[in-house]
């Protein structure tokens, strides 16, 4: 719809005439005509496991005459080329910043296979969406576009290790003073019947049971040997309270693959939330 302008008439003092006052035009939200589609999705690779990470393209267009707002690019593994509900939407999205008419942005996003994807040939499907979700979209019906060729998804051959039951010994539950050095044992395990090569296990000083980027890593770690298969291994290391840690009470944190040498079928679960009591710090 387009508004015209908006007009005041005024009379002249001495009657002689009228004046006519422009009072502005009333803007037309940006989005109000736009009409969004994807136009063209690139070819995944061949084949992918369970956990591993590709990177897929769209083309988003403006087919319509005026501008377009923000909007979002997401995308999803289908078993054909048609965006239904049961279709698999991967991590992450695009942002498309507003455009202007009749123009089109290509995006890229790297994504990664669910962990627990079912096996078989996917299309990679992408569908664009208006951010402000008080405007529509002309055409529902050219939003999302798919891949001409499918990735094949097979089990990943990947081990995943975890690390837990970090506490130290003995577990006396007498406090440590800072500066003190005290024996720590913690479980490194594999949870997969897959080999992993060595790696280290490190802990950490936490106020709460999970890791973050407050937490404070100890001096030591744990050396953990390969595995042929599924299984956990025991270690100790010795390390110490560092000097500039305040009093109080925290949690031991430790952290499988913490140097990131084995290639993981996840890498976000290797610091287990605590599950022991916490030890008390107190100053020297």
């Amino acid at each position: 719809m387009r508004i015209a302008p908006r007009t005041l008439t005024v009379a002249l003092a001495m009657g002689v005439g009228v004046a006519v006052v422009p009072l502005g035009i009333a803007p037309a939200a940006a989005d109000e005509f736009a009409d969004l589609a994807v136009t063209a999705v690139s070819d995944p690779p061949q084949l992918r496991q369970q956990g591993e990470i590709f990177t897929v393209s769209a083309v988003v267009a403006n087919v319509a005459d005026v501008a377009a707002g923000p909007s979002t690019t997401r995308y999803y593994l289908s078993r054909d080329q048609t965006p239904l509900g049961g279709d698999r939407q991967l991590n992450g999205a695009s942002s498309v910043p507003s455009f202007g008419p009749n123009q089109t942005r290509t995006v890229t996003r790297q994504v990664t296979v669910p962990t627990n994807m079912g096996y078989g040939d996917f299309f990679i499907v992408a569908c664009v969406t208006i951010d402000d979700l008080q405007i529509g979209d002309p055409d529902g019906t050219n939003n999302c576009a798919a891949s001409a060729t499918t990735v094949q998804i097979v089990q990943s051959t990947r081990p995943d290790l975890k690390a837990y039951a970090a506490m130290p010994t003995p577990p006396d539950g007498r406090p440590l003073v800072i500066g003190e050095r005290f024996t720590v044992q913690a479980t490194t395990g594999n949870s997969r019947n897959f080999p992993a090569g060595a790696s280290v296990t490190r802990i950490y000083l936490s106020t709460d049971q999970f890791r973050d980027g407050a937490d404070r890593l100890l001096p030591g770690r744990l050396k953990v040997l390969a595995f042929d298969k599924r299984g956990d291994q025991h270690g100790t290391t010795t390390t110490g309270i560092p000097r500039d840690v305040a009093p109080g009470a925290y949690y031991l944190i430790s952290c499988a693959d913490d140097l990131f040498q084995v290639l993981e079928l996840q890498e976000n679960n290797n610091c287990q939330p605590a599950t022991g009591p916490t030890i008390q710090v107190v100053g020297g």
